[in-house]
């Protein structure tokens, strides 16, 4: 019995690291009146809102748990830390780029 709890328990802690893994990516669009930003990572682009006011600029380097969904604190490298909602994570430049200008009215 206490193997097969413990066969429960491994996995489920295992993802919980990885889930929580800080990412390093790149802001590849932003703009100061939106508060939504993208971020290219390893693994796709992620769709980024910013909770609190502070203007992100395409090109910084941002570091956090850019592939989990909900809130987080994220690092804008060697400036700041700042409090971020993961909107969604995984997605082609298009379809990031279509949610981004949707979003922030930049046709």
């Amino acid at each position: 019995m206490r193997c097969l709890l413990l066969l429960l328990v491994v996995p489920c802690c295992a993802f919980s690291v990885f889930a929580t893994e800080r990412i390093e990516g790149e802001i590849a669009l932003s703009a100061p009146q939106c508060d939504l930003f993208v971020v290219q990572t390893d693994r796709g682009f992620s769709l980024l809102h910013e909770d609190g006011y502070y203007s992100v600029f395409e090109g910084d380097r941002i570091k956090g748990s850019l592939h989990t969904l909900g809130s987080h604190e994220v690092e804008i490298v060697g400036e700041v830390t700042l409090g971020v909602t993961v909107e969604d994570w995984g997605l082609k430049l298009a379809q990031a780029k279509e949610v981004y200008y949707r979003r922030c009215r930049q046709y």
